[in-house]
């Protein structure tokens, strides 16, 4: 499968490389985006549709419905997800592969082309397909950075071209702590943990840098979060949100992946049931990859901790802007449409109830120095 002799090189362009983890982020289930992309895009274009040759019937007989299949296999292990992990294998690729990533698309495309980056390389495209698809062998392919990072600074970029590794090795990890007043501080806070509660399927909080940041500070690579967290529900799913405030108090906003305001830099997604399987290898890897990993009972009301993987990103502040961390059990009010988490297994049977954040966690940023 990973080897046709035909196979000369792979463009792979913002796709994935695991379907279970592009339609489970974290664990959580994106029923609006598989919806909407399946709806649009799958169903439009199937054989039959666009030229009248196949009836509806005919057409429905011939499809599965995969919004569906996604939300009703809910683990990497089960069903046909569970077969597609099982015989997709990375490291048996062996031909050269371009691969580029979206830091404003962490909920689809990023983390897949992140995880298939750390068996191959990042190219320059045109150059690229001429090199090893017509044997033009000296248009300068090989001279092109191994790694082209673009690092957002404000709502500008600027490349980081120097790289030889992703996550970078050089990234020192600087932890922020939760301070019962809901600040993030590089102190660790003193006195007793403190409960800090917010209703499940409807409420979110925020936690803001207790000062300004005094030098300039370079994010780049996978933040995290470590937790002490409850539930009086089911279970619990937790939507992460990293921002910028500038010098008068205004979130920076960026542009998304389909032109829209984004008032975040960074997101994360989490599912207190499939916390082993989120965690699981992270901290070596610093890269999410959900394996086949059995589920995580959830008992009401008993604390856990937990590690809460944050999309790889990259930002670079100025001295005097601030940090601010949402975390809630919904997306963010500014989400566009397709993209929030909505219908498919997030019911408030399953969800609704008091959560509880015990203070002294910590958010951990990798920062480089450049």
């Amino acid at each position: 499968m990973q080897k046709p002799p035909q196979l000369t090189c792979v463009m792979s362009y913002e796709s994935a490389c695991s379907l279970y983890q592009a339609g489970r982020r974290g664990g959580v289930y994106s029923h609006n985006f598989q919806s909407h992309w399946y709806n649009n895009i799958v169903i439009t274009q199937q054989r039959g549709a666009r030229d009248g040759s196949r009836t509806k019937e005919e057409l429905e007989a011939h499809r599965v419905d995969y919004p569906a299949l996604l939300a009703t296999n809910e683990y990497p292990d089960q069903g046909c997800v569970g077969f597609l992990e099982k015989i997709r294998s990375l490291s048996k690729i062996e031909v050269p592969i371009y691969v580029a990533g979206n830091w404003t698309d962490p909920e689809v495309h990023l983390p897949g082309n992140i995880r298939a980056f750390q068996w191959r390389f990042f190219k320059g495209k045109r150059e690229f397909l001429d090199y090893f698809l017509f044997d033009k062998k000296d248009n300068g392919m090989l001279d092109v950075p191994r790694i082209r990072l673009l690092q957002h600074h404000g709502t500008k970029t600027l490349y980081r071209e120097d790289k030889t590794s992703f996550p970078p090795s050089d990234a020192e990890d600087v932890s922020f702590h939760l301070t019962p007043e809901k600040q993030l501080s590089l102190n660790h806070p003193a006195g007793q943990k403190q409960k800090l509660s917010y209703q499940g399927h409807g409420e979110n909080m925020t936690f803001t840098l207790d000062s300004p940041f005094t030098e300039s500070f370079e994010i780049l690579g996978s933040p995290f979060l470590e937790l002490e967290v409850s539930t009086s529900a089911e279970d619990l799913d937790l939507f992460i949100y990293l921002r910028v405030i500038d010098e008068n108090e205004k979130t920076v906003v960026l542009k998304g992946n389909h032109g829209e305001p984004m008032d975040n830099f960074a997101r994360g997604y989490f599912r207190l049931s499939h916390r082993d399987e989120v965690a699981k290898d992270f901290d070596k890897e610093r890269v999410i990859s959900q394996p086949p990993t059995p589920k995580s009972d959830v008992v009401p009301d008993q604390r856990y901790r937990v590690i809460v993987p944050i999309y790889p990103t990259a930002y670079l502040f100025d001295k005097g802007e601030t940090l601010s961390l949402e975390i809630g059990s919904v997306n963010t009010p500014n989400t566009i449409p397709p993209m929030r988490h909505e219908g498919g297994d997030r019911v408030a049977e399953r969800f609704e109830g008091e959560n509880i954040i015990l203070s002294h966690g910590r958010l951990v940023l990798p920062r480089v120095r450049r």
